[in-house]
């Protein structure tokens, strides 16, 4: 009998062709695409060691909120393990997809996916092991919510992320520096958890290398559909990075209650699978625009 563990998308080999430096299948793929709604795309993939589950793509079936679970207070309780699907914000199959990068940003997103094509693709934040950070977080495999009235945690299976959401009314992150996930706080609107979240650092949305500058800002709107779905409508606004803001949904599906996140060590999984263990020196950052940098700026850069 096969356990539900032992069914994971076949970790760590297959996450390793994720996240490892070479991803060689995404530069050899051919894929056809249809494009949905919200910003979703739907791809053809390769076969062999290509993952085929990129999580629930369709809208799930509406239940009436009152068999919702609920906090104490009353709003929906997103507690529980949930799987958005191997893919990423935007996956290695979307270099095809239509981010409104402006021309600069749009230059470095075309050099990086060329390298992909070439073989040899550039380093990114989660390539060299440090994290997927905002809003890429959101997007990629199993994370578990715990919720509580004035706080809501996200727990990535992925990387050791944990990403705070406050739902306290206070203000947070006055003396805190630009970070990966950032400062996030939210409100809710009926039964949507309205998210904001800013105080990020510089950086890329996607495998394919589509950066960001630090002034990036994103909005959430997570609902639950049913007990066993939620949708996160996702708005990206950067004043420097993107020409107009952009909106993408996400859907979650949850996993059965038994069902618990592990631990995955990125750096022990490259050698066991015969990877590159990223440099130290492999600074992911060196590439984006100064642009980039609010610091820049501050300094008369551009």
């Amino acid at each position: 009998m096969t356990s539900r563990h032992s069914q994971r998308f076949e970790a760590p080999r297959l996450r390793l062709s994720l996240l490892c430096a070479g991803l060689a299948w995404a530069a050899l793929a051919a894929p056809s695409s249809a494009q949905s709604t919200a910003g979703e795309t739907v791809k053809s993939v390769p076969s062999g060691d290509a993952p085929t589950d990129f999580g629930p793509r369709r809208a799930a079936t509406p239940q009436p909120p009152s068999t919702f679970p609920r906090l104490a207070n009353g709003r929906p309780d997103f507690t529980g393990v949930w799987f958005a699907g191997i893919k990423d914000l935007v996956s290695v199959m979307d270099d095809k997809l239509d981010v409104p990068l402006t021309p600069e940003y749009q230059a470095v997103r075309q050099r990086r996916i060329k390298a992909m094509a070439d073989g040899a693709p550039l380093p990114d934040y989660v390539s060299t092991c440090q994290a997927f950070g905002m809003p890429r977080l959101m997007s990629y495999g199993i994370f578990e919510f715990v919720a509580r009235p004035q706080q809501i945690w996200v727990i990535s299976e992925v990387l050791h992320e944990v990403r705070r959401i406050y739902v306290d009314g206070k203000k947070h992150g006055e003396f805190q520096e630009k970070s990966f996930n950032g400062v996030s706080s939210a409100h809710w609107e009926g039964d949507v958890l309205v998210v904001e979240t800013g105080n990020l650092r510089a950086g890329y949305m996607s495998m394919t290398g589509a950066p960001h500058s630090d002034r990036m800002h994103v909005t959430e709107r997570i609902r639950m559909i049913n007990r066993d779905a939620i949708e996160n409508e996702i708005t990206i606004t950067d004043p420097v990075a993107l020409l107009h803001p952009w909106t993408i949904m996400q859907r979650y599906e949850r996993k059965p209650g038994d069902f618990e996140i592990s631990e995955y060590n990125c750096l022990e999984n490259y050698r066991s699978g015969g990877g590159t263990v990223p440099s130290p020196d492999s600074d992911p950052g060196a590439m984006l625009p100064r642009s980039a940098s609010s610091d820049n700026q501050d300094q008369g850069g551009k």
